[in-house]
């Protein structure tokens, strides 16, 4: 549930749309959950809630009832802060100053977005600087993700379908109906996002 209400909060963040009332987060909600309806118990009891009202009541009464301290989440949210060299060849020392801004960036939005009991309970330490590098963050962030290619924008599954709708609709200027021998076109389109 906590993959599902990152989805939802980082969209305003990354776009710069916040929604405009509930109807907007309510269908927002709705394609997000498709894309993670694979995740969904076959019970009726464990499958996620239908609309963005119901979803935000039950993560509301699962932080309050089951949100607790661990040592897992005190080590990794550590490593946000103060991440680990991955290269044996460079000195810590460099490596400290060339990771400080970057995992500044990457603490200042994950947890920025995060609920404020989660956030609570990590080692990271939300101060009202934070929020100040937040806001900050919030008016730059969307004009730097329409700025950066897609190619590092998106994760590769998301640039390879982006890339496989540019060609076929390219080709579709062309009056070509299918990449496929035959002429065959596939009908079965699922629907984009909603925003």
């Amino acid at each position: 549930m906590s993959g599902i209400r990152v989805f939802v909060f980082a969209y305003p963040v990354f776009t710069g749309k916040d929604f405009q009332n509930d109807r907007e987060i309510d269908d927002f909600y709705r394609y997000v959950l498709s894309k993670f309806r694979y995740l969904e118990l076959p019970s009726e009891r464990n499958k996620l809630p239908r609309s963005w009202s119901e979803f935000d009541e039950r993560y509301e009464e699962i932080i309050a009832r089951r949100a607790k301290w661990t040592a897992a989440l005190e080590r990794e949210s550590g490593r946000v802060a103060n991440p680990p060299n991955p290269f044996k060849w460079l000195p810590n020392p460099l490596w400290s100053r060339i990771s400080a801004p970057i995992s500044r960036a990457v603490l200042t939005a994950s947890f920025g977005i995060m609920h404020p009991v989660a956030r609570d309970l990590s080692a990271i330490e939300w101060t009202s600087t934070n929020d100040r590098d937040f806001k900050r963050f919030r008016k730059v962030l969307p004009i730097v993700f329409r700025a950066i290619p897609r190619r590092f924008g998106s994760t590769a599954l998301a640039y390879h379908a982006w890339k496989t709708r540019e060609l076929t609709r390219r080709m579709e200027n062309q009056q070509l109906e299918s990449f496929l021998p035959g002429n065959s076109k596939r009908q079965d389109h699922s629907p984009g996002c909603p925003i």
